[in-house]
């Protein structure tokens, strides 16, 4: 995962990746939706929230167009209270 996103990812790293069950297919569905900059910083909490390509589209869908990793993590955030 580590060539995908361009980082280094240490043990702490990889063991979130595992508990929150972070794939390449979720990194690929990402980068299709248009996030091609993805940090472990962004896919971490996004993966914890489950966005996912549906939620992205729904965003899109009203008019949010300039979204970015930093954005649907909010988004998710106030969605989920």
């Amino acid at each position: 995962m580590s060539t995908e996103l361009r980082e280094f990812l240490n043990d702490d790293d990889a063991m979130a990746f595992f508990f929150i069950d972070i794939r390449k297919d979720y990194l690929q569905m990402l980068k299709k939706e248009g996030f091609t900059r993805i940090t472990k910083q962004g896919i971490i909490p996004m993966a914890a929230l489950k966005v996912d390509a549906a939620y992205i589209k729904s965003i899109k869908d009203a008019g949010f167009t300039d979204i970015n990793t930093e954005k649907l993590i909010n988004w998710s955030v106030v969605t989920c209270l």
